[in-house]
């Protein structure tokens, strides 16, 4: 696997490192073989707040541009889309072994 500026410290900080600590953060791998999905359009985000009053809202980032969506049928797709993205990722274990042994695999290329 060659990925331009991916490098073993970097998949460290996401397997042993800063993120992989954080209860709030879950790291999962999308292999190859999962195909198309949704969500494949772009990056998005869905905020969710702490407060009821505050109905969540889905941040799209496209080639030109970001929206903000806040209708609750939009931020609707947006959670399946994000449920159906963690249903084909590997889980968070399988992920760290996958993320460990390209780290490896780079490690024994130079």
């Amino acid at each position: 696997m060659a990925v331009p500026g991916l490098d073993r410290g970097g998949l460290g900080v996401l397997t042993g490192g800063h993120l992989a600590v954080r209860h709030n953060i879950d790291v999962q791998v999308l292999p190859y073989e999962a195909g198309e999905y949704l969500g494949m359009e772009g990056a998005f985000t869905v905020l969710d707040f702490p407060e009821p009053k505050d109905t969540p809202i889905v941040h799209v980032e496209t080639a030109t541009t970001s929206l903000f969506l806040e209708r609750s049928e939009e931020v609707e797709e947006y959670n399946v889309a994000f449920g159906n993205l963690q249903g084909i990722a590997l889980s968070t274990s399988r992920s760290a072994k996958f993320i460990s042994g390209v780290a490896e695999s780079l490690e024994k290329r130079t």
